[in-house]
C-alpha cells in the first residue's frame, strides 16, 4: 500500500476510521522523527504541512473542526482512564502533561514525551488497556506536533479558536498559533483581553505570549495591558505583568508609565505578584538606577522565587555593574536555587547567566566562577563555563583549570562541547591581546 501524500496524512488526522487515522499518524510521525533534534528540520516539517494544505477553504475549515472534535473526545476518554488510577499517579501524569504543554525547550519536550509513554504503558486492571491509552496519547501528541502548521486554517475558524483558547489543557495550541501569526491574529485582541480578565484562578495566564504578539501589531493594546497591572485580582495582575514581560522594550515605548506601574507591584504582599513584577521590570526598564536598586532589594526577599526573579531581572537589564556584579558574586554563595528548570545542567545557572550578560564588566567574578566550574555531583557546570567565556580576556586566568577539566571529561557529550567552545574563545582572546610583531615569537 502506498504511503499517503502529506496533505492526505494531515487531513487523515480527523478521519472517523481508527485504522486510517492511525496510518496517517504513523506517516507523520516518521516524517517528524526524520527532523527530530534539528530546529531547521522541524521548521521545514511545519512549512511542508502548511504548503501542502494550501490556502484556507471549506475543506480545511471542515478538517479543523473535525480535528478539534476528535482531540477533545480523545482527551475526555483519557481523563476517564486517569480517574481510575490512584490519586498520586493521577497527579504525576497531569503534572507531566501540563509541563509538556508549557515547555518551550525541544529536548525537555522529548524527555517528557518518553516519560508519558512509560506512564501510559502501565496501569492496573481498572485502567484502559495500555495499547488504547497509547493510541489516545498519540492523538494528543500529534496535535502538538502539527498544530503550529495549521495557523491560517485555525484562525479562519474563529469560534473554534476561541473555544480552544478557553480549554484548560489545549489553550496553548491556539495561543501558539496566535503568537506565530501576530498581526494576522489582531481580531482576537478583545478575546485575549477578556481571557486575561476572566483568567483561571490559581493558574497563570497562558496566553501572555499570544497577547504580546498581537500587542506588537496593535499599539492600543499596550495601555490596556498596563491598566490591568493595578488590578486587585492577583490572576489579572500576574497575567498583565507576564504579558509586559513578553513585550519587553515594546511595552515601554507603547506605554511610558509601564515601568512605574510595574515597580509599584514589587511591594505587593503576594509573592507571585512580586516575582512576576520583578521579572517584567528586567525586560521593560532598560536604563533606570532606581529600578536596579529596587531589584537589588528584592534579592533579599524572604521568598526564594522572588529572589530568583530579581537576580534574573538584574541580568536582563545588565546595568550598573559597579553595584550589581558584587551582589551577583555574593549570590553564588547565599542563593539556593529551587526551580528545577535552572538545575538541569548547572548548579548556578541563574547567577552565571546574569553575570554572563554583563560580559567584560563582570570581570570581578572570574575567581568566584572559576572555583565553581565543576558541579557538586561531578562534571562541568556548563552555565559557569559559558559565563567565563562571555567575560572574555579577563577570564584568561581560568583557562588552565578549564583545560584540566576538559581532559577529565568523556570524549563526547554536551559538557565537552561547551568546554571546547569556551576554551577556543579564550585562546582566541590571547591572540587578540598580542601585538602583531609578537606573534612570530610565540609561534
Amino acid at each position: 500500500m502506498n504511503a499517503p501524500t502529506l496533505r492526505d496524512a494531515v487531513l487523515g488526522l480527523a478521519l472517523e476510521s481508527d485504522r486510517e487515522r492511525l496510518r496517517a499518524e504513523q506517516h507523520l510521525e516518521r516524517l517528524h522523527e526524520a527532523s527530530a533534534g534539528d530546529p531547521e528540520g522541524q521548521r521545514r516539517f511545519l512549512e511542508q504541512i502548511t504548503s501542502a494544505l494550501g490556502a484556507p477553504g471549506p475543506e480545511t475549515d471542515a478538517f479543523v473542526r473535525r480535528f478539534w472534535t476528535r482531540l477533545k473526545a480523545a482527551h475526555v476518554r483519557r481523563m476517564v482512564a486517569f480517574q481510575r488510577r490512584g490519586e498520586r499517579e493521577d497527579r504525576v501524569l497531569q503534572r507531566l502533561m501540563a509541563e509538556m504543554a508549557s515547555t518551550t525547550r525541544e529536548t525537555r519536550r522529548r524527555t517528557l514525551e518518553r516519560r508519558l509513554q512509560r506512564a501510559f504503558a502501565g496501569g492496573d486492571a481498572a485502567s484502559l488497556h495500555a495499547k488504547e491509552q497509547q493510541t489516545l496519547m498519540r492523538s494528543e501528541l500529534m496535535a502538538v506536533l502539527v498544530f503550529p502548521a495549521l495557523g491560517p486554517h485555525v484562525l479562519a475558524c474563529r469560534d473554534v479558536t476561541e473555544e480552544i483558547l478557553g480549554h484548560r489543557v489545549f489553550a496553548h495550541l491556539a495561543a501558539d498559533v496566535i503568537e506565530h501569526d501576530g498581526p494576522a491574529a489582531r481580531p482576537y485582541l478583545p478575546h485575549l483581553l477578556r481571557r486575561l480578565d476572566e483568567g483561571d484562578r490559581g493558574h497563570p495566564f497562558r496566553e501572555a505570549r499570544a497577547l504580546a504578539a498581537v500587542a506588537r501589531a496593535d499599539a492600543s493594546a499596550v495601555p490596556a495591558v498596563v491598566a490591568r497591572v493595578a488590578s486587585a485580582e492577583p490572576h489579572v495582575c500576574v497575567g498583565a505583568l507576564s504579558t509586559l514581560y513578553e513585550l519587553g522594550a515594546t511595552a515601554a515605548s507603547g506605554a511610558p508609565d509601564a515601568a512605574f506601574a510595574v515597580m509599584g507591584r514589587t511591594y505587593d504582599s503576594d509573592p507571585d505578584v512580586r516575582a512576576t513584577a520583578a521579572s517584567a521590570l528586567g525586560r521593560i526598564a532598560r536604563k533606570s538606577r532606581p529600578v536596579v536598586e529596587r531589584l537589588l532589594d528584592l534579592t533579599e526577599d524572604d521568598v526564594p522565587s522572588v529572589r530568583g526573579a530579581a537576580l534574573t531581572a538584574l541580568g536582563d537589564m545588565a546595568q550598573e555593574p559597579a553595584i550589581v556584579v558584587p551582589r551577583l558574586i555574593a549570590a553564588l554563595d547565599d542563593y539556593v536555587e529551587e526551580n528545577p528548570d535552572f538545575q538541569e545542567w548547572s548548579d548556578h545557572q541563574r547567577i552565571a547567566d546574569a553575570l554572563a550578560s554583563y560580559g567584560a564588566a563582570a570581570s570581578a567574578a572570574v575567581g568566584a566562577l572559576q572555583a565553581r566550574i565543576r558541579r557538586k555531583e561531578g562534571g562541568a557546570d556548563q552555565a559557569v563555563v559559558q559565563a567565563l567565556s562571555r567575560i572574555g580576556p579577563a577570564a584568561l586566568p581560568a583557562l588552565p583549570a578549564l583545560e584540566t577539566l576538559l581532559d577529565e571529561l568523556p570524549p563526547d557529550g554536551d559538557e565537552r562541547e561547551v568546554l571546547e567552545e569556551a576554551i577556543g574563545t579564550l585562546r582566541a582572546a590571547i591572540g587578540d591581546l598580542m601585538r602583531p610583531d609578537d606573534a612570530h615569537e610565540v609561534s
